[in-house]
């Protein structure tokens, strides 16, 4: 049999190692929050760059269809002059800068 000192002692030490066992749980648990509170804000962000990176390519393409309209207006103009045709080069720029902006194109 243990003496009451003896079972005081093994009592005291258990207490604090069952102490010692919760408090390590709790830190794990508020560390373990505090990183998914941190992979949370950190994939919402992600999700944001994402969306304004899709928002950018699209005003790229689109300018790039802008460009290669362009061009393509050019080449006519070209062609006119280049037969000698300016009045049909000018009619041709005029209805160009009468036409009323084009809306992007959806992809």
């Amino acid at each position: 049999m243990l003496d009451s000192a003896a079972a005081a002692h093994i009592l005291t030490t258990t207490v604090w190692i069952l102490a010692a066992v919760i408090l390590v749980a709790l830190i794990y648990t508020m560390q373990r929050r505090h990183t998914l509170r941190e992979l949370e804000g950190r994939a919402r962000q992600m999700r944001h760059l994402y969306r304004a990176l899709q928002t950018a390519l699209q005003d790229i393409e689109a300018l790039r269809l802008a460009q290669h309209d362009a061009q393509n207006e050019l080449v006519v103009l070209q062609g006119f002059l280049e037969r000698d045709r300016p009045a049909e080069a000018a009619a041709y720029l005029s209805e160009l800068l009468r036409r009323e902006p084009q809306r992007p194109r959806d992809f």
